[in-house]
């Protein structure tokens, strides 16, 4: 650009990559190492970034230009994979996706995984084994969305979905899987015998790749029968390398039931064209599945059952209900016997 521009006295800045601080700080904090502020003070800045604002205002002329049809793209965009990048930004972009995963499919992970005496080696270890398996995860949610756009006449993909280059995608995915996998197990069982356990685990992300590449591949009313193994999968995988505890199997098997009723009326919503379906509170019924679950080991007052991390997951529950379904449950509630005469009338009529 310096040359194109006929430039050769212009003194060029630039971040250099190894030091994360030149991007972290921005370009202001760059030019100060190399200008005065006086200088910058007189300057022309052109730039088509929002975070550069603390540069545009120490300048004399700013000029944001955002260009009606760019398409911003992250540094080293699709160099290397990450677990949550294909849901977060391209399955559902901009919807909140790596916050609600972590607060309703990792933490309940840890939770369930957790011993009786945990220590911070079981928690990262659950951490890497989850990302290990959500990486394989989301490899099917990735073959899910071409399935749909090779087999399907008019395929609802996101924008992102449809750009998306997969080229080694499955080999981004198949390594960050691997890798997590391999430092889960080590941390989770550092005295056993460790290719034992790995090979257990690799033998699940390979029947969770295949459950997945075969439910993609049929139709989809024949889905909802094969939908749950998937949620057994994704909520309960850890069951392969990490003794439960009843409270623990209970809270996953709450999360499998209503993750499947959702899918079931999602489903069957779709064959039958029924767009006025009311929507289901997914939060409270997760509650009182839990609840059913656990009713025997209070019947039989096997209250020691409840001395586990395990049963923290009831407050992660009960925040779903209070963050979503909390003021609907408000709004909607009545009492017939205290309506007014008219609407008592109505109601019995």
């Amino acid at each position: 650009m310096l040359e194109a521009l006929d430039l050769p006295n212009a003194h060029l800045v630039c971040c250099d990559l190894h030091r994360i601080h030149h991007r972290r700080d921005g370009k202001l904090a760059l030019l100060d190492i190399t200008h005065k502020r006086e200088f910058i003070a007189q300057a022309l800045v052109i730039t088509d970034s929002h975070a550069d604002a603390d540069l545009l205002a120490a300048c004399k002329t700013p000029c944001l230009t955002v260009w009606q049809a760019a398409e911003l793209r992250r540094a080293f965009d699709g160099l290397a994979y990450l677990p949550d990048d294909y849901l977060s930004r391209v399955k559902r972009p901009r919807q909140g996706a790596l916050r609600h995963l972590v607060l309703y499919n990792l933490l309940p992970w840890i939770l369930v995984g957790l011993s009786t005496s945990p220590l911070l080696a079981e928690v990262f270890g659950l951490t890497a084994l989850f990302l290990s398996l959500w990486s394989i995860y989301e490899w099917g949610y990735y073959d899910n969305d071409r399935c749909a756009m090779e087999y399907e006449r008019s395929p609802k993909l996101t924008q992102e979905a449809q750009r998306f280059d997969g080229h080694f995608f499955s080999i981004k995915v198949w390594s960050t899987a691997l890798v997590l996998g391999a430092a889960a197990i080590a941390l989770l069982h550092p005295r056993e015998l460790f290719l034992g356990n790995f090979a257990c685990w690799v033998l699940t992300l390979l029947a969770l790749c295949g459950t997945y590449w075969f439910y993609n591949r049929i139709d989809k009313s024949s889905r909802v029968w094969l939908y749950p193994l998937l949620q057994i999968f994704r909520y309960g995988g850890l069951f392969v390398v990490v003794v439960g505890s009843p409270v623990g199997y209970a809270a996953v098997l709450s999360q499998i039931v209503v993750h499947w009723i959702r899918y079931m009326i999602y489903r069957y919503q779709r064959v039958a064209d029924i767009t006025t379906w009311p929507k289901v509170a997914l939060h409270t019924t997760q509650l009182f599945t839990f609840g059913m679950l656990l009713t025997p080991l209070i019947l039989t007052g096997q209250w020691h059952a409840f001395m586990t991390p395990a049963s923290a997951c009831l407050v992660i529950f009960v925040y779903g209900i209070w963050k979503y379904e909390l003021r609907k449950h408000l709004e909607t509630f009545r009492r017939l016997n205290r309506q007014p005469d008219t609407i008592k009338t109505a109601v019995e009529n």
